[in-house]
Protein backbone atom coordinates (compact mmCIF):
# COMPACT_ATOMS: atom_id res chain seq x y z
CA UNK A 1 0.00 0.00 0.00
CA UNK A 2 0.99 3.60 -0.63
CA UNK A 3 0.21 6.88 1.21
CA UNK A 4 -0.15 9.97 -0.88
CA UNK A 5 -0.67 12.94 0.67
CA UNK A 6 -2.25 16.16 -0.40
CA UNK A 7 -2.12 19.40 -0.30
CA UNK A 8 -4.40 19.57 2.69
CA UNK A 9 -1.05 19.20 4.38
CA UNK A 10 1.56 21.75 3.70
CA UNK A 11 4.80 20.60 5.16
CA UNK A 12 8.12 21.87 4.19
CA UNK A 13 11.01 20.40 3.29
CA UNK A 14 12.73 20.70 7.01
CA UNK A 15 9.98 19.21 8.52
CA UNK A 16 9.45 16.33 6.29
CA UNK A 17 13.60 15.79 6.67
CA UNK A 18 12.84 15.66 10.76
CA UNK A 19 9.93 13.73 9.91
CA UNK A 20 11.76 11.02 7.79
CA UNK A 21 14.74 10.64 10.45
CA UNK A 22 12.43 10.55 13.66
CA UNK A 23 9.02 8.85 13.33
CA UNK A 24 7.11 5.46 11.70
CA UNK A 25 3.80 5.36 10.49
CA UNK A 26 0.90 2.69 11.60
CA UNK A 27 -1.95 2.09 9.76
CA UNK A 28 -4.85 0.75 11.99
CA UNK A 29 -6.52 -2.70 11.09
CA UNK A 30 -9.53 -1.11 9.08
CA UNK A 31 -6.98 1.11 7.48
CA UNK A 32 -9.40 4.08 8.54
CA UNK A 33 -6.35 6.07 10.54
CA UNK A 34 -2.79 6.75 10.11
CA UNK A 35 -0.84 7.04 13.83
CA UNK A 36 2.60 8.61 13.98
CA UNK A 37 4.93 6.91 16.06
CA UNK A 38 8.04 9.26 17.12
CA UNK A 39 11.57 7.48 18.03
CA UNK A 40 13.07 7.12 21.07
CA UNK A 41 14.41 10.18 22.34
CA UNK A 42 12.25 12.68 20.74
CA UNK A 43 10.46 14.85 23.01
CA UNK A 44 7.16 16.96 23.30
CA UNK A 45 5.12 14.40 20.78
CA UNK A 46 3.03 11.90 22.41
CA UNK A 47 3.15 8.78 20.38
CA UNK A 48 -0.55 7.77 18.49
CA UNK A 49 -1.03 11.56 17.48
CA UNK A 50 -3.37 11.08 14.49
CA UNK A 51 -2.59 12.23 10.85
CA UNK A 52 -5.69 13.72 9.72
CA UNK A 53 -6.78 13.87 5.99
CA UNK A 54 -4.70 10.65 4.67
CA UNK A 55 -5.55 9.77 1.28
CA UNK A 56 -4.58 6.15 0.09
CA UNK A 57 -3.19 5.26 -3.21
CA UNK A 58 -4.34 1.60 -2.83
CA UNK A 59 -2.87 -1.18 -4.54
CA UNK A 60 -5.85 -1.79 -7.25
CA UNK A 61 -5.21 2.09 -8.09
CA UNK A 62 -1.86 1.83 -9.22
CA UNK A 63 -2.39 -1.12 -11.08
CA UNK A 64 -5.27 1.38 -12.92
CA UNK A 65 -2.53 3.82 -13.56
CA UNK A 66 0.07 1.59 -14.52
CA UNK A 67 -2.03 0.09 -17.18
CA UNK A 68 -2.67 3.73 -18.52
CA UNK A 69 0.45 5.03 -18.13
CA UNK A 70 1.65 1.91 -20.55
CA UNK A 71 -0.93 2.74 -23.09
CA UNK A 72 -0.28 6.63 -22.89
CA UNK A 73 3.32 5.82 -23.85
CA UNK A 74 2.17 3.32 -26.58
CA UNK A 75 -0.02 5.83 -27.95
CA UNK A 76 1.35 8.72 -28.12
CA UNK A 77 2.40 10.92 -31.08
CA UNK A 78 3.15 14.26 -32.83
CA UNK A 79 -0.56 14.43 -33.48
CA UNK A 80 -1.82 13.53 -30.17
CA UNK A 81 1.02 15.10 -28.03
CA UNK A 82 -1.09 17.78 -26.09
CA UNK A 83 -3.99 15.70 -25.28
CA UNK A 84 -1.64 12.30 -24.19
CA UNK A 85 0.60 14.99 -21.64
CA UNK A 86 -2.35 16.37 -20.07
CA UNK A 87 -3.54 12.47 -19.06
CA UNK A 88 0.11 11.51 -18.03
CA UNK A 89 0.38 14.60 -16.19
CA UNK A 90 -3.30 13.84 -14.38
CA UNK A 91 -2.19 10.58 -13.56
CA UNK A 92 1.47 11.42 -12.52
CA UNK A 93 0.65 14.34 -10.25
CA UNK A 94 1.39 14.48 -6.83
CA UNK A 95 1.90 10.69 -6.54
CA UNK A 96 5.24 9.65 -5.48
CA UNK A 97 4.62 6.44 -6.48
CA UNK A 98 3.23 7.11 -9.83
CA UNK A 99 6.02 9.13 -11.07
CA UNK A 100 8.48 6.89 -10.04
CA UNK A 101 6.22 3.89 -11.81
CA UNK A 102 6.17 6.18 -14.64
CA UNK A 103 9.62 6.27 -15.01
CA UNK A 104 10.74 2.55 -15.01
CA UNK A 105 7.98 2.20 -17.54
CA UNK A 106 10.00 4.93 -19.82
CA UNK A 107 12.81 2.67 -19.06
CA UNK A 108 11.56 -0.75 -19.91
CA UNK A 109 8.24 -0.19 -22.12
CA UNK A 110 9.53 2.87 -24.49
CA UNK A 111 13.16 1.54 -25.20
CA UNK A 112 11.47 -1.62 -26.54
CA UNK A 113 10.30 0.84 -29.01
CA UNK A 114 13.00 2.82 -30.48
CA UNK A 115 10.98 4.56 -33.51
CA UNK A 116 8.85 6.78 -30.88
CA UNK A 117 11.71 7.77 -28.77
CA UNK A 118 11.89 11.51 -29.68
CA UNK A 119 8.57 11.80 -28.77
CA UNK A 120 9.22 10.33 -25.31
CA UNK A 121 12.09 12.62 -24.82
CA UNK A 122 10.11 16.03 -25.82
CA UNK A 123 7.63 14.33 -23.23
CA UNK A 124 10.08 14.15 -20.59
CA UNK A 125 11.49 17.71 -21.29
CA UNK A 126 8.03 19.48 -20.99
CA UNK A 127 7.50 17.03 -17.85
CA UNK A 128 10.73 18.08 -16.05
CA UNK A 129 11.67 14.62 -15.73
CA UNK A 130 14.98 14.67 -17.42
CA UNK A 131 17.08 14.23 -14.55
CA UNK A 132 15.75 11.42 -12.23
CA UNK A 133 15.55 9.36 -16.08
CA UNK A 134 19.10 10.63 -16.96
CA UNK A 135 20.39 8.98 -13.53
CA UNK A 136 18.31 5.64 -13.57
CA UNK A 137 19.27 4.97 -17.14
CA UNK A 138 22.69 5.62 -16.61
CA UNK A 139 22.89 3.16 -13.83
CA UNK A 140 21.17 0.57 -15.89
CA UNK A 141 23.83 1.36 -18.69
CA UNK A 142 26.88 1.26 -16.62
CA UNK A 143 26.47 -0.90 -13.42
CA UNK A 144 23.95 -3.47 -14.59
CA UNK A 145 23.19 -6.21 -17.14
CA UNK A 146 25.84 -6.02 -20.57
CA UNK A 147 25.17 -6.88 -23.92
CA UNK A 148 24.43 -10.82 -24.20
CA UNK A 149 25.34 -12.99 -26.40
CA UNK A 150 22.54 -14.46 -28.52
CA UNK A 151 21.95 -18.25 -28.62
CA UNK A 152 20.16 -19.28 -31.45
CA UNK A 153 19.73 -22.92 -30.96
CA UNK A 154 17.16 -22.27 -28.32
CA UNK A 155 14.25 -19.81 -29.72
CA UNK A 156 12.55 -18.74 -26.70
CA UNK A 157 15.90 -17.69 -24.91
CA UNK A 158 16.71 -16.04 -28.02
CA UNK A 159 13.94 -13.94 -28.04
CA UNK A 160 14.72 -13.02 -24.60
CA UNK A 161 18.47 -11.87 -25.61
CA UNK A 162 16.98 -9.62 -28.65
CA UNK A 163 14.89 -7.94 -26.37
CA UNK A 164 17.56 -7.49 -23.22
CA UNK A 165 19.83 -6.33 -26.20
CA UNK A 166 17.28 -4.06 -27.71
CA UNK A 167 16.88 -1.91 -24.61
CA UNK A 168 20.34 -1.42 -23.70
CA UNK A 169 21.05 -0.55 -27.57
CA UNK A 170 18.27 2.16 -27.04
CA UNK A 171 19.14 3.25 -24.07
CA UNK A 172 22.73 5.19 -25.68
CA UNK A 173 20.49 5.97 -28.25
CA UNK A 174 18.05 7.33 -25.63
CA UNK A 175 20.97 9.33 -24.29
CA UNK A 176 22.26 10.56 -27.31
CA UNK A 177 18.29 12.45 -28.42
CA UNK A 178 18.39 13.66 -24.86
CA UNK A 179 22.08 15.09 -25.49
CA UNK A 180 20.86 16.56 -28.89
CA UNK A 181 17.54 18.23 -27.52
CA UNK A 182 19.08 19.24 -24.04
CA UNK A 183 21.79 21.17 -22.09
CA UNK A 184 21.15 17.99 -19.60
CA UNK A 185 24.01 15.92 -20.68
CA UNK A 186 27.34 17.82 -21.56
CA UNK A 187 29.74 16.58 -23.75
CA UNK A 188 32.23 15.38 -20.62
CA UNK A 189 29.74 13.02 -19.97
CA UNK A 190 29.06 12.10 -23.58
CA UNK A 191 32.48 11.41 -23.80
CA UNK A 192 32.30 9.02 -21.06
CA UNK A 193 29.48 7.14 -22.45
CA UNK A 194 31.83 6.66 -26.09
CA UNK A 195 34.93 5.23 -23.52
CA UNK A 196 32.59 2.73 -22.09
CA UNK A 197 31.59 1.32 -25.70
CA UNK A 198 35.00 1.31 -26.56
CA UNK A 199 36.13 -0.83 -23.58
CA UNK A 200 33.63 -3.86 -24.57
CA UNK A 201 34.44 -2.93 -28.20
CA UNK A 202 38.09 -3.59 -27.45
CA UNK A 203 37.95 -6.33 -24.57
CA UNK A 204 39.57 -9.53 -25.40
CA UNK A 205 37.10 -11.87 -24.29
CA UNK A 206 34.87 -11.22 -26.14
CA UNK A 207 34.13 -12.83 -30.04
CA UNK A 208 33.48 -11.26 -32.76
CA UNK A 209 29.68 -10.96 -32.64
CA UNK A 210 29.70 -9.56 -29.23
CA UNK A 211 31.72 -7.10 -29.79
CA UNK A 212 29.85 -6.52 -33.47
CA UNK A 213 27.25 -5.66 -30.88
CA UNK A 214 28.84 -2.76 -29.44
CA UNK A 215 30.36 -1.37 -32.61
CA UNK A 216 26.34 -1.13 -33.85
CA UNK A 217 25.71 1.22 -30.80
CA UNK A 218 28.99 3.03 -31.06
CA UNK A 219 28.41 3.91 -34.60
CA UNK A 220 24.94 4.56 -34.12
CA UNK A 221 25.74 6.93 -31.64
CA UNK A 222 28.19 8.75 -33.01
CA UNK A 223 25.68 9.44 -36.26
CA UNK A 224 23.05 10.60 -33.99
CA UNK A 225 24.92 13.30 -32.14
CA UNK A 226 27.56 14.12 -34.43
CA UNK A 227 26.21 17.77 -35.49
CA UNK A 228 26.40 18.84 -32.18
CA UNK A 229 29.51 17.46 -30.80
CA UNK A 230 31.54 18.71 -33.87
CA UNK A 231 29.81 21.79 -32.66
CA UNK A 232 30.98 21.45 -29.15
CA UNK A 233 34.15 19.88 -29.45
CA UNK A 234 35.66 19.30 -32.95
CA UNK A 235 39.00 17.67 -31.65
CA UNK A 236 37.51 14.95 -29.34
CA UNK A 237 35.37 14.46 -32.49
CA UNK A 238 38.20 13.81 -34.76
CA UNK A 239 39.74 11.47 -32.00
CA UNK A 240 36.66 9.26 -32.64
CA UNK A 241 36.78 9.48 -36.15
CA UNK A 242 40.48 8.28 -36.02
CA UNK A 243 39.53 5.37 -34.01
CA UNK A 244 36.97 4.69 -36.37
CA UNK A 245 39.14 4.58 -39.07
CA UNK A 246 41.31 2.18 -37.40
CA UNK A 247 38.92 -0.03 -36.41
CA UNK A 248 37.42 -0.56 -39.98
CA UNK A 249 41.03 -2.28 -40.92
CA UNK A 250 40.86 -4.80 -37.55
CA UNK A 251 39.91 -8.17 -39.56
CA UNK A 252 41.23 -10.44 -37.05
CA UNK A 253 39.04 -8.60 -34.35
CA UNK A 254 36.12 -7.37 -35.98
CA UNK A 255 32.81 -9.40 -38.33
CA UNK A 256 32.85 -7.73 -41.69
CA UNK A 257 29.26 -6.52 -41.13
CA UNK A 258 31.31 -4.64 -38.41
CA UNK A 259 33.79 -3.24 -40.34
CA UNK A 260 31.05 -2.42 -43.34
CA UNK A 261 28.86 -0.74 -40.89
CA UNK A 262 32.01 1.04 -39.46
CA UNK A 263 33.46 2.00 -43.03
CA UNK A 264 29.93 3.41 -44.45
CA UNK A 265 29.55 5.97 -41.54
CA UNK A 266 33.09 7.22 -42.52
CA UNK A 267 32.34 7.76 -45.66
CA UNK A 268 29.68 9.54 -44.73
CA UNK A 269 31.47 12.45 -42.92
CA UNK A 270 32.17 15.52 -44.15
CA UNK A 271 34.84 16.79 -42.11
Amino acid sequence: MSIHLTNKLSINQTLINWYLENITLEVDEDMRNIFINLKNGVEGWKKGTQLRNPQFVPKNSMEKIKENLSLYLNQITNANYSTIQKKIMNDIDNSLDAQNLFIDLVLTNCLCQPNNLLVIVQLLLDLKYIEPIIEKEEKCLFEGELMRETDTENYDQLCIDNKANLIYKSGFIFLGMIYNKSNNIPTTKLLKYFEFLETHILNPNYNKELSEKYIDIYVELIRLVESKFKLENREMFNVIFKKLEEWKSLRQKFTNRARFSILDYIESVVL
